[in-house]
């Protein structure tokens, strides 16, 4: 019987493997569990996730990692310390972080503040300041923006100078360790920076300051990008020569977000230079698409990424997966096809078990997929269908040519 990251690389070869690879992300749920304190000592920290994914079946990523140190000079950069803890150092420098920007930071004043746990930075440089928040939500452990960095093109100098005065690091260690720990159960995958406009969107301005300032401000705009591609070759060249198996571009694509003309102008000559270097490092590439697939998938297809990852099908994306699979006319290995939505209370243990086989059945007819959940089990998901998916697999999981 072949490893789980033995059925991976015959797939990324275009070769047929024993059975269906199955690789399932319970970073978040492991994570929720630990803050909770509701996870079972055996799966505490770094060994202890990967003995859940053994213990229930699925083949283990690695969750995004940003394998550099941001360093910031020549300005002032505070940040609210949070109480939040953090259930192991394993989670330190990925997405779930006690920061919830990239990695490791130097360079940062803490300020104490016990009232909440919103995420409040602010940079102060010669030119200016500007300041963001985040809201924390405690039900999910999560944050999301109230407040951008970026308000009006008068603040795109201050974040421009700033990006200019950040410098990384190599930041490799936990992937070295992680790297050994796996072995045969599954990959690293490296966290590289977003594309420059999904940058922008995301983490300093929001869509629609993006968009005002790409018509009104169109000069101030487009340096703004450039700098932002700078940054981005310096941290991906590090993440190039990491021991990372997958380079993974986490721009968490939506076509109702970005349409055609943006993607031609922006994202498809970053997506191309990526894709390019990693294949040359000897790397695999990959993008996190997890929105709606129908109006940028052919485009996206055409990158040749060797893989585009946590694809999500009907009933929760707007594509079956039938579809899908016309779509990606490409060599892409698809990667998904399980909504997270499917392991919560909402979905009856009959319709989940019929719509992973219809899945499987799928995914069993040509070595071109990659079984995986769209994107995460969430917090409140019934672990015990990750299980079950597992069965399926061992039942259902092999070729139709075998």
């Amino acid at each position: 019987m072949q490893t789980p990251r033995e059925r991976l690389l015959k797939v990324l070869n275009g070769k047929t493997p024993d059975r269906l690879p199955w690789f399932g992300d319970l970073s978040y749920w492991h994570y929720y569990m630990s803050i909770r304190g509701k996870l079972d000592k055996k799966y505490i920290g770094a060994e202890g996730l990967l003995k859940l994914h053994k213990d229930l079946g699925p083949g283990f990523y690695y969750p995004g990692y940003y394998p550099y140190t941001p360093i910031y000079k020549n300005c002032e950069v505070t940040e609210v310390e949070k109480n939040i803890g953090i259930s192991s150092s394993f989670y330190k420098g990925t997405a779930y972080s006690d920061t919830i920007y990239r990695g490791y930071k130097k360079g940062i004043r803490k300020i104490k503040d016990t009232t909440n746990n919103d995420h409040i930075r602010e940079v102060i440089t010669p030119l200016g300041s500007i300041k963001e928040r985040w809201l924390y939500a405690e039900s999910s452990l999560s944050w999301a923006p109230s407040k951008y960095f970026i308000k009006s093109a008068n603040d795109l100098k201050i974040l421009d100078y700033w990006l200019k005065n950040t410098s990384f690091e190599p930041e490799c260690k936990q992937l070295s360790i992680m790297k050994d720990l796996i072995g045969d159960w599954g990959c690293i995958v490296c966290n590289l920076n977003k594309s420059p406009l999904m940058d922008l969107i995301h983490w300093y301005a929001g869509i629609t300051t993006t968009i005002y300032l790409m018509f009104d401000n169109r000069k101030e705009f487009i340096d703004i990008i450039k700098t932002l591609e700078i940054k981005a070759e310096e941290t991906t060249k590090i993440a190039l020569e990491s021991p990372a198996d997958f380079m993974l571009v986490p721009d968490n694509l939506h076509s109702d977000l970005v349409g055609k003309n943006l993607f031609e102008e922006f994202l498809k000559p970053y997506y191309m230079k990526y894709s390019n270097n990693a294949k040359k490092a000897g790397k695999y590439s990959s993008i996190h698409m997890d929105g709606g697939l129908k109006g940028l998938l052919k485009e996206i297809s055409k990158i040749n990424f060797s893989v585009i990852e946590a694809m999500t099908p009907k009933p929760a994306g707007d594509l079956s997966l039938d579809e899908i699979d016309d779509y990606v006319t490409s060599d892409s290995v698809i990667w998904g096809g399980i909504p997270g939505v499917l392991f919560t209370h909402a979905i009856s243990d009959s319709d989940f078990e019929e719509f992973v086989i219809k899945v499987i059945r799928k995914m069993t007819t040509r070595p071109k997929y990659v079984l995986g959940i769209a994107d995460q089990i969430p917090p409140d998901g019934i672990i015990e269908r990750i299980r079950k998916v597992t069965e399926l697999v061992e039942k259902y999981g092999i070729y139709k040519n075998n």
